[in-house]
């Protein structure tokens, strides 16, 4: 076959070896294929409201994907700046104020952004 398509059902490791034979000669190739979960998340703040100063800590739940590429951004103030590259920081926010915070996860293939209010008094 010249273009053989398949689908793999399962999580796993696949290696795929290719002959192409010509007359006498024939030729082979070899190649690995790496099936994995999609890549998801969920965020969470504790506590996501109160007075300030007010200590927050964030938490990310990240699973599928490529985890050994894994990269995290959090902009923790809405700035459109990331704050902290760690996938559970803490932040103290001193000032009263709405706060949009923005978490990003990379595998080096899919991003994934969640977004989380903090309301700081």
């Amino acid at each position: 076959i010249k273009n053989p398509v398949h689908t793999y059902a399962n999580i796993g490791t696949y290696t795929v070896i290719l002959e192409a034979v010509s007359g006498n000669e024939v030729a082979t190739g070899k190649i690995t294929i790496e099936v994995t979960k999609a890549l998801s998340a969920t965020i969470s703040a504790q506590p996501s409201s109160g007075t300030a100063p007010l200590f927050v800590q964030f938490n990310a739940n990240v699973s599928g994907g490529n985890s050994a590429k894994y990269t995290y951004k959090w902009d923790i103030d809405g700035n459109g700046t990331t704050d902290y590259t760690t996938k559970d920081p803490s932040h103290t926010y001193n000032v009263a104020g709405k706060y949009p915070a923005t978490f990003k996860v990379s595998d080096g293939k899919k991003t994934i952004t969640k977004h989380i209010i903090i309301k700081v008094q």
